[in-house]
Parts: structure tokens; sequence; C-alpha cells
């Protein structure tokens, strides 16, 4: 398989749009189809070696293959701070909830502040912690499911 960059367009579209990220800040990278399921993004000073030929390159950056195409945990960490709408701040014991629990339930005025079903950025003390799937639920609020990585769930004192 031969690496080659791939137009981001369609990708920047959807993080300007949903969480009003600004598309002059991804500028400074390429990104490469990494699998059938996965973008992948790498700054554009890498130099790639010519052998052995790399099957993969830079960072997960989107899954592309699931019925809504999200961020990955680790671009969440990385860009999340960029986002300027479609994050939620929580509390650590939220955080705590998410990460063992795998969802939280969001009051309605705290549900009426996001954009509707769709992914978010959970934050604690200024930090992007993962992307999470937020399903509103008709005049109740809803509730926000994180995509912790399993192995956070193993590790995290309870």
């Amino acid at each position: 398989m031969t690496l080659e960059p791939v137009d981001p367009t369609p990708y920047l579209d959807a993080l300007e749009e949903r969480f009003g990220m600004p598309r002059a800040a991804f500028d400074g990278y390429l990104f490469f189809r990494s699998s059938t399921k996965r973008l992948s993004i790498v700054r554009r000073d890498v130099v790639l070696p010519e052998r052995p030929a790399p099957q993969t390159v830079g960072m997960p950056f989107f899954k592309t293959k699931s019925k809504h195409p999200r961020l990955t945990t680790s671009a969440a960490l990385k860009f999340g701070r960029l986002a300027r709408r479609n994050t939620i701040d929580l509390s650590r014991d939220e955080t705590m909830e998410l990460i063992l629990e795998g969802r939280i339930p969001l009051d309605s005025a705290r549900a009426s502040r996001l954009d509707g079903t769709g992914y978010v950025l959970p934050f604690y003390s200024g930090h992007a912690l993962t992307i999470a799937f937020f399903r509103q639920e008709a005049g109740a609020g809803g509730v926000l499911t994180g995509a912790v990585p399993k192995v956070w769930r193993a590790t995290a004192e309870r």
C-alpha cells in the first residue's frame, strides 16, 4: 500500500460545522487514509522514509466508517481546545462517571447549550477528555455517552 495524502475537506467541514474549529488550525498538517476505517494526521514537515515503505503514519484522527464519523480520542485530546461550540464542562464526579459507566445524564438546562443530538467534546479542568455522543431526549435533557478507551475504565480508581 502506498500512502498518499488525501483531501481533508469533508472532515474539516464537519469539524467546523459541529465544533466551530477553525480550518486554518490544520494548515500545517497532511492527512492520510491509514485504513478503510480511519484517517490519520501528520505534521507537514515530517519526512517519510522511502524504504521500508510505511504502512501507516501519524496520529489516528477521524474514524470514517461509523454511522456518525467522529474524531478519535487522541485527536480530541490534541485538538479539542480549538472547539468553540458543542463542548461541555464536567465536574470531577461526572468525569469519573463518564469514564467508569460510559454515560451521564444531562438536565435540560445543560442540554440546551448543545446543538442537539451529535458529538460533543467533554472537558474537565480546562482540558478535552475524549469525544462523546449526546442524544437529546424530548423535554428532558439528554444522555452523554463517552467513547473512552477501555483501558481508562480498567485503570480508573473508584
